[in-house]
């Protein structure tokens, strides 16, 4: 990405917005498109991932890489990270969670 792209803000604070402009070079081929995404941070909420309830900001991004749209919402936990994914590029959808945790004493 030129300019480098920034996905989270910290300290990230409910309400911060955000955009990226630039151009995405591609690793197949070493050639580039232009993209324009928006960054905004929703209202924190417990998010149960399955095996534990984090308390967790969520970052929705939408834009377009290229021909490329994007609609994407990350969730980060407090002194965790990313807990959970939601995207939607050009129609197909992907879902991940975190699978586990375990906290570093």
């Amino acid at each position: 990405y030129d300019p480098p792209l920034l996905l989270v803000r910290f300290p990230l604070r409910e309400g911060d917005r955000w955009e990226w402009e630039g151009a995405f070079r591609k690793l197949n081929d070493d050639t580039s498109v232009k993209g324009k995404l928006a960054f905004s941070v929703g209202k924190a909420k417990a998010l149960d991932v399955g095996h534990r309830i984090f308390t967790s900001l969520p970052v929705q991004t939408s834009g377009r890489i290229g021909d490329t749209a994007r609609e994407e919402t990350s969730w980060y936990a407090l002194a965790t990270g990313l807990v959970q994914r939601k995207s939607i590029v050009d129609g197909s959808e992907e879902e991940i969670k975190l699978q586990s945790y375990r906290k570093i004493e």
